[in-house]
């Protein structure tokens, strides 16, 4: 009788649908037409997932009860489709990517999971970081250490804002520190900043207010900045620093920007601006009879952008532990901007700006990067010039988890204000020497290491690797002579997976391969930065 029932029904009432008909999606669906983006369900996980053995100790299950996760709201308002839109799977990746550029997210997954009629249901996955991180650092390189005290939550209440206090003491100073930003500010793609801080060498703030190309057909953009420091510039000289000029930098940028062209992977974005930078330098450790001068520049601009849109996704390349978004794409960016004394301007120029970047995959096993950023001065006064930075990366892979990465990189300018130098040793490379060991206007770089990436994992909260490297390089002008040096050393890298803070420790210890009697046997360093 039910059979009955469902056979006859559609027959006397042609019009009356019980329910949709919908199916598992499949990557072949994507050559249907007109599919449109249908129900869309937003998941948000815990920092651990409590049904894998590993991650369901005590310690686990306390963490996920305090951790506030993500709201659904925060990452639904960084979606760039809604119900209706019609259905493009490059959005939906897109998508993903913004989503794991958020520091409190560990993971995200964009899908199409099902399709009803014309309809595509999308489920959106992610899994949180733990954003909490008060403690206490220490950091030592190239002879020089860091300490601070730092509370800073990156997902306040769940809402994606980022607030922190800290107080850091360094070679060159002690530094108070407020910081605050919304990326979402009221629930849309604008983004503000506010910098607080307080120096033992003076104080200074930021206040950044702008609405970015949040995704790759933005019509437009803009933006408001503004900021004033002042502290103590160093100045060093064979690792030690031998003077500190007091400078005041105060800066002012508006730009708005457009949408050229877009089509398929390539864009095309304009901007105009006006950016207005003064730098006071107030007076000088070692020189008492310095004068106070300052040097004004003050500019409209315009600059074009052209970008070549193609993405990968790795693990073990700048971190470990997530799924990383490596652009392999080309990108030229071109500048052009008018000093004038009608202006405000202290000379008359023409402000000239280059920057290039690409990716290549050589092959299955290896990735090429290069980077080219070039400003130059046209007129006359002391501005003339320019400054040139070129660098190379090669990444070889392989299964067994020890990698191959050699740098090049080259820097020249015939332009340096007075408180600025190139350097090297320690932080700045050649980590076997002092900070700050080789100082001039010309610099040349060459890094080997062998990376080694491993598989111990304890408690799901910590990765492990470790490097061999050797570097070579020079720092001359301005008075220094050219002399090569060059060191070898092995170093200790701990990543913790689970935090956003997205810093690796580094633990490197340098020997000096050259110019050995005027340095110590070995610097060791402790330190953090964002990549392996």
């Amino acid at each position: 009788m039910l059979r009955f029932i469902i056979v006859v029904i559609p027959l006397l009432f042609p019009g009356l649908t019980y329910a949709e008909t919908c199916k598992p999606w499949q990557d072949r669906m994507t050559t249907l037409n007109n599919l449109q983006i249908g129900q869309i369900r937003v998941d948000t996980e815990d920092v651990f997932n409590l049904s894998t053995l590993k991650e369901s100790t005590l310690l686990h299950r306390l963490a996920n009860k305090v951790h506030i996760k993500t709201r659904p709201t925060v990452i639904r308002q960084q979606l760039l489709f809604k119900t209706g839109d019609p259905f493009r799977v490059e959005i939906l990746q897109e998508t993903e990517r913004n989503l794991r550029k958020n520091r409190y997210i560990k993971s995200a997954l964009v899908e199409a999971v099902e399709l009803c009629n014309q309809q595509v249901n999308i489920l959106v996955k992610i899994r949180d970081n733990w954003t909490l991180t008060p403690g206490v650092s220490f950091s030592r390189s190239g002879g020089n250490n860091r300490s601070g005290v730092e509370l800073q939550e990156n997902n306040l209440l769940g809402y994606g804002k980022v607030l922190t206090f800290a107080y850091k003491t360094t070679r060159e100073r002690n530094t108070r520190l407020f910081y605050y930003e919304d990326p979402q500010l009221f629930g849309t793609h604008k983004r503000f900043k506010f910098t607080l801080q307080d120096n033992t060498d003076g104080k200074g703030y930021d206040v950044d207010l702008k609405l970015p190309f949040y995704q790759e057909a933005s019509k437009y953009s803009w933006g408001l900045q503004t900021g004033q420091l002042t502290e103590d510039t160093p100045i060093y000289q064979a690792g030690e620093i031998n003077e500190k000029i007091t400078k005041k930098d105060t800066r002012h940028t508006v730009f708005y920007g457009w949408l050229g062209r877009k089509k398929k992977q390539f864009i095309r974005r304009f901007k105009v601006g006006w950016t207005y930078n003064k730098q006071d330098y107030l007076g000088s450790s070692k020189n008492k009879q310095f004068k106070p001068f300052s040097d004004t520049e003050s500019y409209p601009w315009i600059e074009i952008e052209n970008k070549n849109q193609k993405y990968i996704k790795k693990t073990n390349f700048r971190t470990m532990g997530k799924i990383e978004d490596i652009s392999l794409g080309r990108s030229l960016t071109l500048g052009v901007g008018l000093l004038h004394k009608q202006f405000g301007s202290d000379d008359n120029h023409l402000k000239l700006s280059a920057h290039f970047d690409e990716g290549y995959a050589l092959n299955s096993n290896s990735l090429g990067f290069v980077n080219l950023e070039a400003i130059t001065y046209l007129g006359k006064g002391f501005r003339q010039g320019g400054i040139l930075k070129a660098s190379a990366e090669l990444d070889h892979f392989n299964q067994r988890g020890n990698d191959w990465f050699l740098s090049g990189s080259i820097q020249v300018a015939n332009n340096l204000k007075q408180t600025e130098q190139l350097l090297l040793g320690g932080e700045y490379g050649l980590r076997g020497y002092p900070k700050g060991y080789q100082t001039g206007n010309k610099a040349v770089l060459f890094k080997a290491e062998k990376r080694f990436h491993f598989n111990w994992y304890p408690l799901h909260l910590l990765k492990f690797g470790a490097v061999v490297f050797t570097e070579a390089g020079s720092a001359w002008g301005k008075g220094n002579k050219a002399k090569v040096l060059a060191d070898a050393g092995i170093g200790f890298r701990i990543v913790p997976t689970r935090s956003s803070s997205e810093n690796t420790i580094h633990l490197d210890l340098g020997f000096p391969l050259l110019d050995r009697k005027k340095v110590d046997k070995y610097q060791f360093s402790i330190r953090t930065t964002h990549s392996f």
